[in-house]
């Protein structure tokens, strides 16, 4: 799983969580984080990368302390990028 910072214009950004295993309600998952993030997100899903969800704003941390936290993936399998 990766989760990357992607750049806006000026200072918004866009966190992306990829590589999420297909077993997992994707929706449900972006509901939580919305909720507790305050933020807002959606799913995408690309051709050639899966299923994409986006949230609004750097949530790099808290994103991988939530997976980790809920036992969804493993610190070894979670590869953050740019911090």
């Amino acid at each position: 799983m990766h989760i990357r910072l992607q750049q806006r214009n000026g200072r918004k950004s866009l966190t992306t969580i990829q590589g999420l295993s297909k077993k997992f309600d994707h929706e449900k998952i972006l509901k939580y984080l919305k909720k507790e993030f305050c933020c807002n997100g959606c799913v995408v899903e690309d051709v050639n990368l899966g299923i994409i969800i986006q949230i609004q704003g750097d949530q790099r941390q808290n994103s991988l302390d939530f997976f980790i936290k809920e036992k969804i993936s493993e610190k070894k399998t979670v590869k953050v990028h740019g911090i």
